[in-house]
């Protein structure tokens, strides 16, 4: 008696689809140097403009959750973060809290996710459920550090030693980096065409470079994920073909 034959989806090719995601990985490197030159250009005045309110650590938290809620990415966000305090237009011990804003914003994302079963009264509590677990761990752990960054600052300074362990005091030797090196091309040139081309004033290229950063790291974020996951799934299929 013969079985019959079960058809496979087609499996794209690997390679091709590592390649796209090395693309990508490109893509999001240049939108976080574009975004860090487009702080720079706008001046310190007008970029520091964007960050006036976070004075607080209450301010930092509750613009890092409602910047996490409005994006639906808390990637996008904490390299928003990382990026301004690179660029000096954000404090440090500001941006700490902020980044705890972000991880509570991103549990808005599974509790939407659990509201699609809301037809179903068994499924939706079960994904509710499971959705809250995620909610309450990231609360739950800002409930703890956040007073205990406000009174010893041990997280900032747990941050600061690993970076200086990592490259060094500020006024120790300057190590060349491979990433800016391809990334920094990009940015200058879509300052000269601004500037240059279109003869725009400083503020009008950086807030466009910033406009064009955020889009990139916005897309690049999406397809990455998509990338890696449709990726995962082929050798997960792969690995049951094989099993069954």
């Amino acid at each position: 008696m013969s079985t019959p034959h079960v058809a496979t989806r087609p499996r794209g090719k690997p390679w091709l689809k590592i390649l796209v995601l090395l693309g990508l990985l490109y893509a999001f490197l240049c939108a976080i140097q574009v975004m860090g030159a487009s702080f720079k250009i706008m001046g310190g005045d007008q970029a520091k403009g964007l960050f006036s309110g976070l004075t607080s650590p209450f301010a930092g938290l509750s613009v890092g959750i409602l910047a996490t809620v409005l994006v639906q990415s808390s990637s996008m966000t904490t390299s928003l973060v990382v990026t301004a305090v690179g660029a000096g237009q954000l404090p440090l011990e500001v941006a700490v809290f902020t980044i705890m804003g972000c991880n509570i914003g991103t549990t808005v994302t599974n509790t939407l996710v659990s509201l699609g079963h809301m037809r179903q009264n068994a499924e939706f509590k079960r994904a509710f459920a499971g959705s809250t677990m995620h909610d309450f761990f990231n609360i739950m752990a800002v409930l703890i550090f956040m007073p205990l960054e406000m009174a010893t600052g041990i997280l900032r300074r747990l941050a600061t030693t690993l970076a200086k362990s990592v490259y060094g005091e500020a006024d120790g030797g300057k190590l060349d980096n491979p990433i800016k090196a391809i990334t920094k091309p990009i940015a200058n040139g879509l300052r000269d065409f601004f500037q240059d081309g279109l003869d725009l004033s400083p503020g009008w290229t950086g807030g466009l470079m910033l406009a064009l950063a955020l889009l990139t790291l916005f897309l690049a974020l999406v397809w990455i994920t998509r990338t890696m996951r449709s990726l995962m799934l082929e050798k997960m299929e792969a690995s049951l073909n094989k099993v069954l």
